[in-house]
């Protein structure tokens, strides 16, 4: 099945935009804490796989323009992230 999606970078963000970047920001300050705390691995890894989850229910959702500069802003500080443990 072909799914047709369209991402505008310059958006204003919709609701369901907004939801995913509450849940971004919540996660980035709950992964910049874990690193505070003596590089809590497990933590990081489990925030790591709650905001992949996360974007890719947003990707999935049906009917919806998505937001282009949110996931790049999302996959680069995913980049970044993995960077740090090599």
């Amino acid at each position: 099945m072909e799914r047709s999606k369209t991402s505008d970078p310059c958006a204003k963000f919709g609701e369901h935009d907004s939801i995913l970047n509450e849940r971004f920001a919540t996660i980035k300050k709950q992964i910049h804490a874990a690193f505070c705390d003596s590089i809590n691995t497990p933590t990081i890894t489990k925030n790591i796989g709650e905001l992949i989850s996360a974007t890719n229910n947003y990707i999935d959702t049906p009917n919806t323009t998505l937001n282009g500069l949110l996931l790049r802003n999302i996959g680069v500080y995913m980049t970044g992230i993995t960077n740090v443990f090599g």
